[in-house]
């Protein structure tokens, strides 16, 4: 990405922010998720398992192991029952 099209999109993001409490609430939890993913992914792969082991052992879709990996909105039940599946010990 060019230096002038991250400045914009920069300075978009930091208008929208400012101008719109409900936009910068909305932004922050997505970026929270998506953080909560990246930290989910690492935990499953140091524990040596794959997508598919992660939805056999939580009796789910490996389509909703994605979704959830991704970021989705998830229920506190449901990140129970993931970090269940990729417990080794």
């Amino acid at each position: 990405m060019s230096t002038v099209t991250k400045d914009f999109l920069d300075q978009a993001l930091h208008e929208f922010m400012a101008a719109d409490r409900g936009f910068r609430g909305a932004f922050n939890a997505a970026v929270t998720r998506r953080r909560l993913g990246e930290i989910l992914i690492s935990l499953r792969e140091r524990a040596g398992l794959t997508v598919a082991d992660v939805a056999q052992r939580m009796n789910c879709t490996r389509a909703r192991v994605v979704r959830l990996e991704e970021g989705a909105d998830v229920r506190v039940s449901t990140l129970g029952r993931y970090l269940d599946a990729i417990r080794t010990v």
